[in-house]
């Protein structure tokens, strides 16, 4: 059995291949999701729409939109504050 000093120096490398895209379904006009894919940053959104309702394409944009804003230092400076 390894040691856990030999454990500790081993680290897990993931080659993530991303792609995403939205449709409209059968029984909407309009795309009511949103998706943002932002791999250099480790980041991957997918906001759900409130479909059916009024402007439920507007429900999913805010997020996408506010997360595109952020890097990947600012979201790991964000965690660390709670830890």
């Amino acid at each position: 059995m390894p040691s856990s000093d030999s454990n500790a120096n081993s680290a897990l490398y993931l080659n993530v291949i991303n792609h995403g895209t939205t449709n409209t379904g059968h029984i909407r006009t309009k795309k009511e999701d949103s998706i943002l894919l932002l791999p250099e940053e480790s980041i991957w959104v997918v906001a759900d729409g409130m479909g059916g309702h009024y402007a439920g394409d507007l429900a999913s944009q805010p997020i996408t939109l506010n997360m595109s804003s952020l890097n990947k230092t600012t979201i790991t400076q964000n965690v660390n504050r709670f830890k």
